[in-house]
């Protein structure tokens, strides 16, 4: 399962799938078992066609600022863009 590798190797999930990853982990926090942060995006705001072909690299300038910050990446986040 992604969430129980992503516990043991200490990483945090990032994903469009908030529909899917968002009740997992909460199953796993009711079950008492630990559960990687989760940093969620969605498609409106993060296109992958060929007109949205900019946003893959805003997302990893996103994603990069958010990690060089300094803030503790905890339980679950939306991500927002850099403009």
């Amino acid at each position: 399962m992604i969430l129980a590798a992503a516990v043991a190797e200490g990483r945090v999930v990032v994903t469009e799938n908030a529909k899917d990853f968002r009740p997992m982990a909460q199953a796993e926090l009711r079950a008492g078992r630990p559960y990687p942060a989760c940093i969620f995006t969605d498609d409106q705001t993060w296109l992958r066609t060929r007109s949205g072909a900019r946003a893959g690299g805003r997302l990893v300038t996103a994603l990069d600022a958010l990690l060089t910050s300094g803030e503790d990446v905890e339980g679950e986040l939306w991500l927002s863009p850099i403009d």
